[in-house]
């Protein structure tokens, strides 16, 4: 039985895939905290121009390159490095794999922070402030909500994954 190969089925879908992964939930949920960490008297301008040259310089060249490699050799990360570098390569596309499926777990936990601070607050006040904001948290790590949330994000992620790239492709238009 011959696999079919697949595909984007637009320019916008592959653009949204890219902008997804360059973004990244790191990106937002974490860098506004530490960018206010590192801001002081003097700003953050240090901050955000280390910030801006890593991206251009490190993130967005190894994401171009991770899509051009794919779509050059029509394969997965194992499959494509080998291709690319020989049999002795191989591992690296493993390790690909593994980081991208560390990673999904990662964001698994803080889309499921997400998702229960959303529901949360459809029908709670914002917090007014920092120990209001604690106390929330802390309500919610008492209870067995987080493995709840970790667990429904893992299917949904699973699920979208195993869909393959249209599966992807839809969930970036749903949700960028």
């Amino acid at each position: 039985m011959e696999q079919q190969k697949a595909f984007f089925s637009s320019r916008l879908g592959m653009i949204l895939s890219m902008l997804g992964i360059a973004l990244g939930t790191g990106n937002i949920w974490r860098f506004p905290r530490i960018v206010a960490q590192n801001g002081g008297e003097n700003g953050a301008l240090v901050f955000i121009l280390a910030w801006l040259l890593f991206l251009f310089i490190w993130s967005i060249p190894l994401v171009i390159a991770e899509y051009a490699l794919g779509r050059h050799t029509r394969k997965a990360s194992v499959g494509a490095f080998a291709a690319i570098g020989g049999a002795n390569w191989a591992w690296l596309g493993g390790f690909v794999a593994l980081v991208a499926t560390l990673i999904m777990f990662y964001y698994s936990v803080v889309t499921g922070w997400c998702a229960h601070y959303f529901i949360h607050y459809l029908s709670n006040p914002l917090p007014t402030s920092s120990a209001e904001a604690q106390a929330t948290w802390d309500a919610f790590q008492a209870t067995p909500m987080p493995l709840f949330w970790h667990a429904f994000m893992m299917t949904v992620c699973g699920l979208i994954c195993w869909k393959g790239v249209a599966g992807i492709e839809k969930a970036n238009k749903i949700l960028l």
